[in-house]
Protein backbone atom coordinates (compact mmCIF):
# COMPACT_ATOMS: atom_id res chain seq x y z
CA UNK A 1 0.00 0.00 0.00
CA UNK A 2 2.65 2.30 0.88
CA UNK A 3 4.32 1.88 -2.89
CA UNK A 4 1.36 2.36 -4.29
CA UNK A 5 0.93 6.20 -2.21
CA UNK A 6 4.35 6.95 -3.15
CA UNK A 7 3.98 5.89 -7.07
CA UNK A 8 0.44 7.82 -6.85
CA UNK A 9 2.54 11.19 -5.20
CA UNK A 10 5.23 11.07 -7.41
CA UNK A 11 2.59 11.08 -10.79
CA UNK A 12 1.18 14.05 -9.23
CA UNK A 13 3.86 16.00 -8.61
CA UNK A 14 5.20 15.21 -12.13
CA UNK A 15 1.59 16.16 -13.44
CA UNK A 16 1.37 19.79 -11.97
CA UNK A 17 3.64 21.36 -14.39
CA UNK A 18 1.86 20.08 -17.19
CA UNK A 19 -1.70 21.35 -15.58
CA UNK A 20 0.10 24.53 -15.40
CA UNK A 21 1.48 24.81 -18.87
CA UNK A 22 -1.81 23.46 -20.85
CA UNK A 23 -4.26 25.86 -17.83
CA UNK A 24 -2.34 28.72 -18.59
CA UNK A 25 -3.63 31.96 -20.56
CA UNK A 26 -0.64 33.74 -21.22
CA UNK A 27 -0.22 34.76 -24.82
CA UNK A 28 -4.13 35.31 -25.55
CA UNK A 29 -6.49 37.83 -25.30
CA UNK A 30 -9.64 38.47 -22.98
CA UNK A 31 -11.88 37.64 -26.22
CA UNK A 32 -10.15 34.61 -27.39
CA UNK A 33 -10.38 32.87 -24.28
CA UNK A 34 -13.90 33.56 -23.81
CA UNK A 35 -15.44 30.50 -24.40
CA UNK A 36 -19.19 30.14 -25.13
CA UNK A 37 -20.53 26.17 -23.24
CA UNK A 38 -23.27 24.38 -25.09
CA UNK A 39 -23.82 20.90 -23.40
CA UNK A 40 -19.99 19.54 -23.26
CA UNK A 41 -18.97 21.38 -26.68
CA UNK A 42 -16.60 24.12 -26.19
CA UNK A 43 -17.21 26.98 -29.03
CA UNK A 44 -14.66 30.79 -29.06
CA UNK A 45 -16.92 33.62 -28.94
CA UNK A 46 -14.46 34.23 -32.26
CA UNK A 47 -15.85 31.27 -34.27
CA UNK A 48 -19.44 31.43 -33.53
CA UNK A 49 -19.83 34.19 -35.79
CA UNK A 50 -18.27 31.93 -38.46
CA UNK A 51 -20.75 28.93 -37.29
CA UNK A 52 -23.51 30.98 -37.37
CA UNK A 53 -23.06 32.11 -41.08
CA UNK A 54 -22.07 28.75 -42.48
CA UNK A 55 -25.38 26.98 -40.52
CA UNK A 56 -26.99 29.89 -42.46
CA UNK A 57 -25.77 29.06 -45.72
CA UNK A 58 -26.17 25.22 -45.44
CA UNK A 59 -30.22 26.05 -44.58
CA UNK A 60 -30.43 28.30 -47.63
CA UNK A 61 -28.67 25.81 -49.35
CA UNK A 62 -30.92 23.09 -48.65
CA UNK A 63 -34.34 25.38 -49.28
CA UNK A 64 -33.12 25.56 -52.79
CA UNK A 65 -32.75 22.28 -53.09
CA UNK A 66 -36.45 21.62 -51.04
CA UNK A 67 -38.01 24.50 -53.98
CA UNK A 68 -36.36 22.78 -56.94
CA UNK A 69 -38.03 19.05 -55.72
CA UNK A 70 -40.76 21.31 -55.69
CA UNK A 71 -41.06 22.92 -58.64
CA UNK A 72 -39.44 19.49 -60.45
CA UNK A 73 -42.22 17.51 -58.65
CA UNK A 74 -44.93 20.27 -60.19
CA UNK A 75 -46.05 20.34 -56.41
CA UNK A 76 -48.10 23.05 -54.91
CA UNK A 77 -47.52 23.06 -51.27
CA UNK A 78 -47.84 25.08 -48.39
CA UNK A 79 -44.95 26.47 -46.61
CA UNK A 80 -44.56 26.53 -42.30
CA UNK A 81 -43.17 29.35 -40.86
CA UNK A 82 -39.95 26.38 -39.57
CA UNK A 83 -39.59 25.31 -43.07
CA UNK A 84 -41.64 22.11 -43.46
CA UNK A 85 -43.71 21.75 -46.89
CA UNK A 86 -47.09 20.36 -46.94
CA UNK A 87 -49.78 19.49 -49.49
CA UNK A 88 -52.93 17.60 -48.43
CA UNK A 89 -53.82 15.25 -51.50
CA UNK A 90 -56.87 14.11 -49.62
CA UNK A 91 -58.87 15.74 -47.26
CA UNK A 92 -60.06 13.52 -44.30
CA UNK A 93 -63.26 14.31 -42.25
CA UNK A 94 -61.79 13.39 -39.05
CA UNK A 95 -60.19 15.11 -35.85
CA UNK A 96 -56.72 17.20 -36.05
CA UNK A 97 -54.35 15.80 -33.75
CA UNK A 98 -52.99 18.24 -30.85
CA UNK A 99 -49.56 17.95 -28.90
CA UNK A 100 -49.84 14.51 -26.85
CA UNK A 101 -52.65 12.52 -29.10
CA UNK A 102 -51.58 9.31 -30.66
CA UNK A 103 -51.74 8.67 -34.18
CA UNK A 104 -51.78 5.67 -36.34
CA UNK A 105 -50.58 6.26 -39.94
CA UNK A 106 -49.05 4.44 -43.35
CA UNK A 107 -46.05 6.21 -44.80
CA UNK A 108 -43.36 5.90 -47.58
CA UNK A 109 -39.98 8.17 -46.92
CA UNK A 110 -37.23 8.86 -49.08
CA UNK A 111 -35.08 11.62 -49.98
CA UNK A 112 -35.12 14.25 -52.88
CA UNK A 113 -33.15 12.75 -55.20
CA UNK A 114 -35.84 9.33 -54.91
CA UNK A 115 -33.68 7.36 -53.19
CA UNK A 116 -36.43 4.74 -50.68
CA UNK A 117 -35.91 4.58 -46.66
CA UNK A 118 -38.37 3.14 -45.15
CA UNK A 119 -42.23 2.53 -45.51
CA UNK A 120 -45.07 0.92 -43.71
CA UNK A 121 -45.44 -1.21 -46.25
CA UNK A 122 -42.43 -3.34 -44.73
CA UNK A 123 -42.31 -2.09 -41.58
CA UNK A 124 -45.88 -2.13 -40.46
CA UNK A 125 -48.27 0.85 -38.99
CA UNK A 126 -46.13 3.90 -37.46
CA UNK A 127 -47.25 4.64 -34.01
CA UNK A 128 -46.62 7.69 -32.52
CA UNK A 129 -47.87 10.16 -29.53
CA UNK A 130 -47.13 13.56 -30.62
CA UNK A 131 -44.79 15.27 -27.96
CA UNK A 132 -43.38 12.23 -26.64
CA UNK A 133 -42.16 9.90 -29.85
CA UNK A 134 -38.43 9.49 -30.93
CA UNK A 135 -39.75 10.34 -34.88
CA UNK A 136 -38.49 13.61 -36.03
CA UNK A 137 -40.34 16.74 -34.93
CA UNK A 138 -40.89 18.40 -38.06
CA UNK A 139 -42.94 15.24 -38.33
CA UNK A 140 -44.86 15.55 -35.16
CA UNK A 141 -45.56 19.36 -36.31
CA UNK A 142 -46.96 18.61 -39.55
CA UNK A 143 -49.42 16.15 -38.41
CA UNK A 144 -50.93 18.61 -36.36
CA UNK A 145 -52.06 20.22 -39.80
CA UNK A 146 -53.39 17.27 -40.95
CA UNK A 147 -57.42 15.70 -40.28
CA UNK A 148 -57.31 12.28 -39.84
CA UNK A 149 -57.98 10.43 -42.91
CA UNK A 150 -56.20 12.38 -45.00
CA UNK A 151 -53.61 11.66 -47.27
CA UNK A 152 -50.53 14.21 -47.75
CA UNK A 153 -47.09 14.66 -48.72
CA UNK A 154 -44.50 16.78 -46.46
CA UNK A 155 -41.34 17.80 -46.92
CA UNK A 156 -39.09 18.21 -43.79
CA UNK A 157 -35.41 19.68 -43.99
CA UNK A 158 -33.01 18.10 -42.44
CA UNK A 159 -32.91 20.18 -39.14
CA UNK A 160 -36.03 19.20 -38.06
CA UNK A 161 -35.60 15.55 -39.43
CA UNK A 162 -32.29 13.69 -38.35
CA UNK A 163 -29.73 16.58 -38.43
CA UNK A 164 -26.36 16.48 -39.48
CA UNK A 165 -25.96 12.84 -38.32
CA UNK A 166 -28.95 11.09 -40.01
CA UNK A 167 -30.81 7.75 -38.27
CA UNK A 168 -27.16 5.86 -38.82
CA UNK A 169 -29.26 3.68 -41.27
CA UNK A 170 -30.98 4.86 -44.44
CA UNK A 171 -30.68 8.57 -43.76
CA UNK A 172 -27.40 10.25 -44.55
CA UNK A 173 -26.46 13.65 -42.60
CA UNK A 174 -28.18 16.88 -43.68
CA UNK A 175 -31.07 14.85 -45.53
CA UNK A 176 -34.49 16.42 -46.24
CA UNK A 177 -37.20 14.14 -46.27
CA UNK A 178 -40.16 13.26 -48.23
CA UNK A 179 -43.01 11.37 -46.23
CA UNK A 180 -46.26 10.30 -48.37
CA UNK A 181 -48.93 9.90 -45.58
CA UNK A 182 -52.33 8.69 -44.80
CA UNK A 183 -53.52 9.16 -41.13
CA UNK A 184 -55.31 6.39 -40.48
CA UNK A 185 -56.38 7.26 -36.14
CA UNK A 186 -55.90 10.10 -34.25
CA UNK A 187 -56.55 9.90 -30.42
CA UNK A 188 -56.86 13.26 -28.90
Amino acid sequence: MRKLSHSLLKLVICAIPFIYACGGSEGTSEAETEVIYSGNDQINSKDKESLIDRNKKMILLEQEKIDSFISKSNLKMEKTKTGIHYSIEKLGKGEQPKNLAEVELKYKIHLLNGDYCYSSDSSGVMQIKIGQSNEPTGLQEALQLIPCGSIATIIIPSYLAYGISGDGNKIGGQASLVYNIELLKVKN
